[in-house]
């Protein structure tokens, strides 16, 4: 099933993950129930079908809570914040975040917790409170540093310069885009550095620096 979601058949991938469900539930596997839940969610999501994404990532949930399984949950939970930010509802794409997030701090699950402050900051950054949005992105930024993870720190980088360039800060969102950069260019990731490349040639543009963007 992953290897036809990888190659783009998402009706391929669907069918592996549905009888691996069927199988998972006949031997009372519930952690494997939750992540085929979880996989057949993100599939109905890729194609837009986001009532039966949602009915998949609430199973997902309810058989990760039945185990105590606090990473799973907050990996469930991460994907319905997404599916309640495609919605425009914003309100419950935060409250799913936040419980990600508390969830991913008791078990200590850092890539979670990077990723839940990661959608809480642009989720913010969205909405105009940049103040709550960088505060976000500066605590991913730890974590990221913490854990040892380069490529979540650029990341994180990427989205500070964002917030500051909604600020009209532009020195400061080069100074972030320009460590991203590096992050990128030390790890060989050259579509990361082009990204970056992007975002200091718009921002130069901005500045009526048109021959150096």
């Amino acid at each position: 099933g992953l290897i036809q979601s990888d190659l783009g058949d998402t009706a391929a991938a669907s069918a592996w993950h549905r009888e691996a469900l069927e199988l998972h539930t006949l031997i009372g596997n519930h952690r494997g129930v939750g992540q085929q839940h979880g996989n057949l969610g993100n599939l109905a999501m890729a194609r837009g079908e986001l009532d039966d994404a949602e009915l998949h990532f609430d199973q997902a949930l309810n058989a990760f809570v039945e185990l105590n399984d606090k990473m799973g949950a907050a990996n469930a939970l991460n994907c319905i914040g997404e599916l309640n930010r495609t919605r425009g509802d914003l309100t419950q794409s935060r409250r799913a975040f936040m419980q990600s997030l508390k969830l991913a701090h008791e078990c200590g699950d850092q890539a979670a917790r990077i990723l839940a402050l990661s959608n809480l900051g642009n989720l913010d950054r969205v909405r105009g409170e940049l103040d709550r949005a960088q505060a976000a992105f500066e605590e991913a930024l730890e974590v990221a540093t913490e854990a040892g993870e380069p490529r979540a720190q650029a990341s994180a980088h990427t989205n500070l310069g964002n917030v500051h360039l909604a600020r009209g800060a532009r020195d400061e969102a080069k100074e972030q885009y320009q460590a991203s950069l590096a992050l990128h260019g030390k790890l060989g990731f050259k579509q990361g550095e082009a990204g970056d490349l992007s975002n200091l040639a718009n921002v130069q543009a901005e500045e009526g620096d048109l021959e150096g963007a």
